[in-house]
């Protein structure tokens, strides 16, 4: 009734040996000269998908073949107007600080906030003349406006973030696309409204 502690370490005898196996492909040679369609990806998967579902149904408590295709993806290769746009936003988000920092850098340029223009002008020459203050300077930035947006952290973690996936702004119309099967069973008319919008 002790407590085990377990130490591994990964240790190579050749160096050479363990490049030569970073640089082998992954996959059989097969994969590469005659790789998977779509087609056939899709009924993998979807085979895999059954097995599983069929497994976790049994078990206690059941969990339904809806939650296993939508944990593994299955429907992937299919357009979604929701996933796209939450894929836009994510992206917007990354790209978030380096346009506030152009922002700002115009915001400098055209004297719109006089005295933080004013302090980059002390600043710049200051660093051309120091150049070794330029990381602790970066490093004080950063941490001063981790600091500053300490105060807006969320004070009791989600269980989950809806507005990851854009589930929060999401229309009918974009659900009812979304879970539309693959041909539509939807009138033309229906069809043809979606690709205009």
């Amino acid at each position: 009734m002790g407590e085990l502690n377990l130490a591994i370490r990964f240790s190579c005898y050749s160096m050479l040996d363990l490049m030569q196996m970073y640089f082998k492909p992954h996959l059989p040679k097969m994969h590469y000269k005659r790789p998977l369609n779509v087609m056939e990806q899709e009924m993998l998967r979807q085979q895999a998908v059954n097995v599983v579902a069929a497994r976790l149904s049994r078990a206690e408590p059941p969990l339904r073949k809806e939650v296993v295709e939508y944990m593994s993806d299955t429907k992937s290769h299919l357009w979604s107007m929701r996933r796209s746009k939450a894929n836009f936003y994510r992206l917007m988000s990354v790209f978030s600080g380096f346009l506030s920092v152009g922002r700002w850098l115009g915001e400098v340029s055209t004297w719109k906030h006089p005295m933080t223009t004013v302090l980059v002008h002390i600043l710049f020459p200051m660093l051309v003349c120091f150049p070794e203050l330029i990381m602790p300077t970066m490093f004080l930035y950063v941490f001063v406006i981790g600091m500053w947006n300490w105060r807006f952290r969320p004070r009791h973690p989600p269980h989950m973030n809806s507005k990851l996936s854009y589930t929060d702004g999401v229309t009918t119309d974009e659900l009812d696309e979304e879970f539309d099967t693959f041909p539509s069973t939807k009138s033309p008319d229906i069809v043809r409204w979606r690709t205009v919008t």
